[in-house]
């Protein structure tokens, strides 16, 4: 998110317009635990975690920078200068427009890559059970083919010796 004012940053981190360097990082340290996307893999909090992000940003490039008051809205003097009016921007600058663009795209794309690996990793997942099942039915297969020779080697140990006992051997 980009922030025009440092009240706005402020607000996000949930703190007064008049807070400290200390207490700007003690919220956004709470903030990006509450909602940092490895805990939490929700869409909407992944992009709590960016606004605290952004917002933490915007305030520590301004702390040391304080803007300038900026007004809300200045009234044209007069009607004949409406036209030559150039009072606060609504949308902010090109630069800004074309940073938060970029900024939006780059978080989109996180997002995306965040999805493509959560979907290789269930996929793995899946692989891994299935090699797993794979195994467990080879190895039963494997012990009961050794039973089944155990007990037919056990079927001929039985008739050699009784041959060999009624003296046929």
């Amino acid at each position: 998110m980009g922030f025009s004012s440092k009240i706005e940053a402020l607000l996000v981190l949930g703190l007064p317009k008049d807070a400290t360097k200390d207490q700007i990082k003690s919220a956004y340290k709470k903030l990006v635990r509450k909602y940092h996307p490895d805990e939490h893999p929700n869409e909407d909090v992944t992009w709590q975690y960016y606004d605290v992000q952004g917002a933490y940003d915007y305030l520590m490039e301004h702390m040391e920078n304080p803007e300038p008051a900026k007004p809300v809205y200045e009234a044209p003097a007069s009607s004949d200068n409406v036209r030559r009016y150039s009072g606060p921007k609504v949308f902010g600058s090109k630069e800004d427009l074309t940073e938060l663009s970029f900024k939006r795209k780059v978080r989109a794309e996180h997002v995306r890559q965040e999805k493509r690996m959560e979907k290789r990793a269930e996929e793995e997942k899946k692989a891994m059970k299935k090699e797993l099942s794979q195994y467990r039915q080879n190895k039963v297969f494997e012990e009961t083919m050794d039973r089944i020779h155990a007990h037919r080697a056990a079927e001929v140990t039985a008739q050699i010796i009784e041959a060999y006992l009624k003296g046929n051997m």
